[in-house]
């Protein structure tokens, strides 16, 4: 995870049938939904918005792989994003659904919290799905917006895994300390076959 508030970045791969020494793709998707926060106004300071504490509160959280499936958490705790880059506020948060008018984000600028509440509909976090959320705040008023947009790795590109065992420097896509897990057991009770994690040296 990018910090110890936010769901770790599981990726779970299609169930795939697989020939004795033939070659395997295994495609990925992130468990996970990616918000990527920017914060705008005419009234507050490009600093001020850097410096603004952004908390989502009373999240859904605790989701984990189990036997290779992605199992939603029934937790609930704040989630910070992570603010290596002020412009684009990162957290990785399990999927789920706030609904219209509860709380979606709390923002504290120079020690005040502005409130952004779910508007009509409910606000959905898809897994697999990244999305821009523009807030505009302003002294009296707080405008928001969402994008839907590709998502990208800060180090990788996971969209294409090569592994080749016993040959340094031979596997993309992965980044050193990332685990992969292999069940057997397609379409019932799955099984552990086997746990990499991935050193380049190695």
């Amino acid at each position: 995870p990018l910090n110890n508030t936010q769901l770790p970045d599981i990726l779970i791969a299609d169930q795939i049938s697989v020939t004795r020494n033939s070659a395997v793709v295994l495609r990925f998707t992130h468990a996970a939904s990616k918000a990527i926060v920017r914060l705008a106004s005419a009234t507050f300071t490009q600093a001020e918005l850097d410096a603004a504490v952004i908390t989502f509160p009373n999240y859904l959280t605790g989701g984990q792989e189990q036997d290779g499936i992605f199992v939603d958490g029934t937790l609930r705790g704040n989630i910070l994003p992570d603010r290596t880059d002020p412009a684009n506020a990162v957290a990785l948060i399990q999927p789920q659904t706030i609904p219209a008018g509860d709380q979606l984000m709390v923002i504290q600028i120079n020690g005040r919290p502005y409130t952004v509440t779910s508007p009509a509909g409910g606000f959905q976090y898809v897994g697999a799905e990244a999305k821009i959320i523009t807030v505009t705040i302003e002294q009296t008023s707080i405008g928001i917006s969402a994008t839907v947009v590709d998502w990208t790795d800060a180090t990788t590109d996971l969209a294409t895994v090569k592994l080749v065992a016993g040959l340094p420097g031979s596997t993309t896509g992965v980044a050193n300390g990332e685990q992969m897990e292999i069940f057997t057991g397609y379409g019932g009770p799955r099984t552990s076959l086997a746990t990499y994690t991935y050193n380049s040296g190695e």
